[in-house]
């Protein structure tokens, strides 16, 4: 297969701007009466009983963070699980500090809304750091992160600045928001008394998820990105993602799995545990993700002593390729034999555990453990079996572990009594109070004397439904006949001049990869009627349960000499054009229901674009760069032309007639019009911020011509609209 290098160097670029993105010092003020209240917290929590901290001292406190352009409202608490994230300064000194969680109010700081600033030791400081640039190195997703100095009021010390796994991250490495997830521990926490006895329930008496023992401890994924959860689609999604990390065999989904697994094992043992682990779904990808989350790293080996290696007999390659990992992260500190001696050592590990496979979804078949198995069968018995399920029983005599669970796009919670091995209740359950179950917001019970919480099982009618669409050199017209998702692959297609797909199925959604050249391709929708079922999809979210907005998307192209066609569709957009790069000779879209055209992550030149009935934007451009030469958008319903999120836009030419606004640029984004005619707008340029965790946008038009408008400008008090006719 090809490489597309215009992405490649796209996706090394963004990540760049992402890279050691942090200042050396922030300085963080209290008023008197909050910088007291955080002293008596830190202080309270230290003298309490046990070695961990409890939740009665994670308060959230009051105070801004001081930039040098402005101060930045936040909030922040004491965060950790254990003593050791609160420290005293000095024996003379009588103030304290901690591990803290900090959350800007209503702005970023460095692009984040979230993050953490945890005292170096509690992550064993450089070790730590040089891990994760490691990981990273090797095409893990990671945290950003950064040693700096903190000026808290009269406190100064070292922390770990370290963003967190939310919305902003997913998209600061190119992927669209989906379910991020970690294994409950609560269950340990809540019974820290009886701590020996609940380690040997988990491990005896609940049903076994994991044959790996070094798993058994966490047996219950959950989302910790709740916000994601906003629709039904975005549930059923968690839903899927939460079934397929309760497999047996999760790990055949993630890309270099037994790398991980050996190397994390040797240097951060800690790190294996699920509990200190965070995931990933990306359901068009049909792929999990591991994000490097903590480890506790030695990198002098964890569980067994690892001497330094002999620097003398490293060859020039490698060494040069150390010096290069080197100049890439710009480390801070000084780098040790044993740092170096452990990039050799997982470079060699890489080369023999290297396993990356497309779409493992689609490829490696689920496996769930025997005893995970029956539960599952004796759920779906009782469903068959009981029209009644909301049933009333007697707790007596009984342990019981709930079940939370999704079952043919309804919710529930099932009652299981671990003494009879037995399904005693299914309770049908809002969408609301699932989603507290399923991202760990709701209460425990208690059974069998210990404080329980449902176990998260997810979606038990998880099904694929995906199907490969193998093109053929003499095949010009498919027709998209089922309620499914196609995908199909360009590559070593040849001599292939137009090719046209039909979607007589209105739940049919196509992706299309590979390298597209010399090539007309038709989209059509050839029943176009608006259905009650058409209806019902729009009331599940902006994205089918694949995650896809688009009735066609594009997702890892690259494009030469291509002309795209498509009219009569009713997806959040007609086509959306993802992680792609190339040129692209001519786009026509017409009678859009949402979006016509959506492109993300990508770098892409247009020659001409020509757009007509669009319900809501004609042209939206997110996190990328992008040129267009000639752009003609008609009766679009809110924007002709939107751009947001970091994104770089240039027009040579543009003519918008019949919109809300005709452009608006968005989040940080930078767009240039050499000539533009707009008719019939009510708003002509528009420039602001639109999303916390993005800055200021900046509009630039050359030549400039708008006609019978309500109001020609309109941007915040941050953004800027120059026009230089």
């Amino acid at each position: 297969m090809k490489v597309n290098f215009l992405f490649i160097l796209f996706f090394i670029i963004f990540n760049n701007l992402n890279a050691n993105a942090f200042p050396d010092k922030i300085k963080i003020e209290l008023n008197p009466n909050n910088f007291g209240k955080y002293q008596k917290n830190i202080f309270r929590a230290y003298v309490s009983d046990g070695n961990h901290i409890k939740d009665r001292f994670k308060k959230w406190i009051d105070a801004k963070i001081i930039t040098k352009d402005k101060d930045l409202k936040i909030k922040f608490r004491i965060t950790g699980d254990w003593k050791d994230h609160l420290k005293t300064n000095s024996r003379t000194n009588i103030h304290v500090y901690s591990s803290i969680l900090v959350k800007v109010v209503d702005d970023n700081y460095e692009g984040m809304t979230r993050f953490k600033i945890l005292l170096p030791f509690t992550r064993y400081g450089n070790d730590h750091l040089f891990w994760n640039s490691m990981l990273n190195y090797y095409n893990y997703t990671t945290l950003k992160m950064r040693i700096i100095e903190v000026n808290m009021n009269d406190i100064s010390y070292f922390g770990f600045i370290e963003e967190l796994p939310t919305k902003e991250f997913l998209e600061s490495n190119l992927e669209r928001e989906g379910p991020i997830l970690e294994y409950d521990e609560r269950i340990h926490w809540k019974n820290q008394k009886e701590l020996i006895k609940i380690r040997e329930f988990v491990v005896n008496k609940q049903v076994k998820k994991f044959n790996n023992y070094e798993y058994r401890e966490a047996n219950s994924p959950k989302i910790i990105n709740k916000q994601y959860l906003k629709n039904f689609n975005a549930i059923k999604i968690a839903s899927d993602a939460i079934y397929l990390f309760s497999l047996n065999n999760f790990e055949d989904y993630i890309d270099n799995s037994d790398f991980y697994f050996n190397i994390t094992k040797k240097y951060a043992s800690h790190g294996l545990a699920l509990q200190n682990r965070n995931f990933f779904y990306q359901p068009y990808k049909f792929k999990l993700y591991e994000i490097y989350k903590e480890g506790n790293v030695k990198l002098g080996g964890d569980n067994i002593k690892i001497e330094d290696c002999n620097l003398n007999k490293i060859n020039k390659k490698d060494k040069s390729e150390f010096r290069n990992f080197l100049k890439k992260y710009d480390f801070q500190f000084k780098i040790s034999t044993k740092m170096e001696c452990s990039f050799y050592d997982l470079k060699s590990e890489y080369k023999k555990k290297q396993n990356i496979i497309d779409k493992p979804l689609l490829k490696v078949n689920n496996n769930f453990t025997k005893e995970h198995t029956i539960l599952i069968n004796k759920i779906k018995k009782y469903f068959k079996e009981n029209f009644n399920l909301n049933n009333i029983y007697s707790e007596e005599n009984k342990i019981i572990q709930k079940y939370s669970l999704m079952h043919d796009d309804k919710t529930f919670v099932c009652d299981y009594d671990l003494i009879t091995e037995d399904i005693i209740s299914c309770n049908e359950i809002s969408l609301d109070q699932y989603v507290n179950i399923i991202s760990g917001d709701n209460k425990n019970y208690v059974s069998g004397g210990f404080k329980l919480f449902p176990i998260n099982l997810g979606n038990l009618s998880y099904k694929i439904n995906t199907k490969i669409l193998k093109l053929k050199n003499d095949q010009k017209f498919y027709n998209l006949s089922e309620d499914l998702t196609y995908i199909a692959n360009f590559e070593n297609i040849e001599n292939l001049d137009v090719v046209t797909f039909d979607f007589s199925n209105p739940n049919s959604r196509l992706i299309l990869e590979g390298n597209i050249k010399d090539l007309d391709i038709n989209f059509a929708n050839s029943k176009n009627v608006f259905t009650e079922e058409i209806i019902d999809n729009i009331k599940k979210g902006r994205f089918n349960s694949k995650s896809l907005t688009g009735c066609v998307t594009f997702l890892n192209s690259s494009f030469e000499n291509v002309t795209l066609n498509a009219k009569n569709f009713m997806c959040e957009d007609s086509i959306n054009i993802l992680n792609s790069s190339g040129k692209i000779k001519n786009i026509n879209i017409s009678n859009s229901l949402f979006d016509a055209l959506d492109i993300d992550f990508s770098n892409i030149e247009i020659e001409n674009v020509n757009i007509k009935n669009a319900e809501n934007d004609c042209l939206d451009f997110s996190a990328g760069t992008y040129e267009i030469k000639n752009l003609i958008a008609q009766y679009c319903g809110d924007k002709g032309i939107s751009v947001g999120e970091k994104s770089n836009v240039k027009f040579s030419n543009a003519k918008v007639e019949f919109s809300n606004i005709a452009v608006a640029s968005k989040d940080s984004s930078k767009v240039e019009i050499d000539n533009i005619k707009i008719d019939e707008s009510n708003i002509c340029l528009s420039a602001y911020r639109k999303k916390q965790e993005f800055g200021s946008s900046f509009l630039k038009v050359g030549k400039f011509e708008c006609l019978n408008f309500i109001k020609k400008l309109d941007k915040d008090e941050l953004s800027q609209i120059s026009i230089v006719n």
